[in-house]
């Protein structure tokens, strides 16, 4: 009997915060929403693939990365370096909705994570 691939995947990514509906709010980075801070623990990726090694599994994340329009590119890329390092595999997806922080007022909301909406020879920059 043939075995059965199994593709373990964890969508890996920020909050927007509440920063399209109200001037005082700001997206949420690495700290809360990836690594899953509270105190001195940490309960997001590092937890997570610590479960998985226990059990000798590799996973697969979807790292968002137009995330870099209001963080930079050194989040992404520091989550990405990590879970190489840690023998997992890294896939990329995109939320376009990050490039309303390229606008003067993000809550304009000109851009939209609905992907049918845009063209199909768009380009982003």
């Amino acid at each position: 009997m043939a075995g059965v691939n199994v593709f373990i995947t964890v969508d890996t990514e920020h909050s927007i915060g509440g920063a399209f509906m109200r001037k005082d709010a700001r997206p949420v980075g690495n700290d809360r929403r990836v690594w899953g801070r509270i105190g001195t623990k940490v309960y997001g990726i590092p937890l997570i693939m610590d479960i998985a090694d226990s059990f000798g599994l590799k996973l697969t994340f979807f790292v968002e990365v137009l995330n870099k329009y209001f963080f930079g590119e050194n989040e992404s890329r520091e989550v990405c370096e990590y879970i190489l390092k840690r023998g997992h595999d890294v896939q990329l997806h995109l939320h376009p909705n990050y490039l309303n922080f390229t606008l003067k007022d993000p809550r304009q909301r000109q851009f939209t994570d609905l992907i049918g909406r845009y063209p199909s020879t768009s380009s982003f920059s």
